[in-house]
């Protein structure tokens, strides 16, 4: 059940917590609202979105906030469901805006499983003044991680990483750099949050393809799961090698740090490529 949040159909409601008196209110004004009461915001939901998955996420602990769902909007394709995701304080306001927007998917015919499309917000607003940046405070793995168990084994998460907070530019210019996908800030998220195979993903549809996003996957059974750690394994090796006489020797032994972290959670079978992990790390 979902008892707090914004319905697909109807505007957002104030609920007065002294008057019980309910108020429609314009998403502008509903904004406005949170950063001058102290009232706590309760939205009704549509009944038939009850039991969707995303429902799950409601109320879920992250330190000293909560997660709060609010929206959940059937979209026109079978299954596609947009939502958004905010944080409510102890007090139970939300942030101003949402800190995860996106697409959940069921899923559907050839075997494909469940999946997200998200954009990640780098910090989230509470009232005026008050500025919490999610990665720093680390919220953000627990807020993927949360997000990450409606996902099955052999379904995806996809995270643009073309906006303007900190986490996204840094992700960005590793990019550009050619540093592997799995040892940038937003994927190693990911890594941490399930998904074995992490990679750059940019579909060209004739100007329909959206942002740039980073692509995680969990994989469907062991033997990917084998697969997959030994071609992220192989994908560090190659880079590091190349890098061996980089001018920028400390951006390259802090990546050699987090890729240390990585290679020790990899399942590697190949005796031949642990030897060579071994001696260049």
């Amino acid at each position: 059940m979902c008892p707090l949040m914004i319905t697909a159909e109807r505007p957002p409601i104030f609920i007065d917590a002294l008057t019980g008196i309910d108020t429609v209110l314009t998403l502008k004004e509903w904004r406005e609202k949170i950063f001058l009461t102290e009232h706590v915001i309760q939205i009704k939901l549509d009944k038939k979105m009850e039991d969707h998955p995303l429902c799950n996420l409601q109320d879920i602990a992250l330190g000293e906030y909560r997660i709060h769902l609010q929206r959940l909007k059937p979209l026109r394709l079978s299954g596609w469901v947009a939502f958004s995701v905010a944080l409510k304080d102890r007090e139970g306001i939300p942030s101003s805006l949402p800190v995860v927007e996106g697409i959940y998917s069921k899923g559907g015919k050839d075997n494909i499983k469940p999946w997200m499309d998200i954009s990640l917000a780098g910090f989230a607003e509470f009232r005026i003044g008050k500025r919490v940046d999610l990665h720093v405070a680390g919220l953000m793995q627990g807020l993927l991680r949360s997000l990450s168990r409606l996902i099955p084994p052999g379904g995806h998460m996809m995270i643009s990483y073309e906006d303007k907070d900190s986490i996204h530019r840094e992700t960005h210019q590793a990019l550009s750099k050619g540093v592997p996908p799995i040892i940038t800030p937003l994927g190693l998220l990911l890594f941490y949050s399930g998904f074995r195979l992490v990679k750059d993903w940019y579909l060209a549809e004739g100007g329909y393809e959206g942002p740039r996003k980073l692509w995680g996957e969990k994989p469907s059974d062991r033997s990917w799961s084998m697969i997959w750690d030994e071609r992220t394994a192989r994908e560090l090796v190659d880079f590091f090698n190349t890098r061996k006489g980089s001018t920028e020797q400390k951006y390259i032994k802090e990546l050699q740090m987090v890729a240390r972290e990585v290679l020790a959670n990899l399942d590697i079978k190949d005796s031949t490529l642990r030897n060579t992990i071994e001696d260049l790390f």
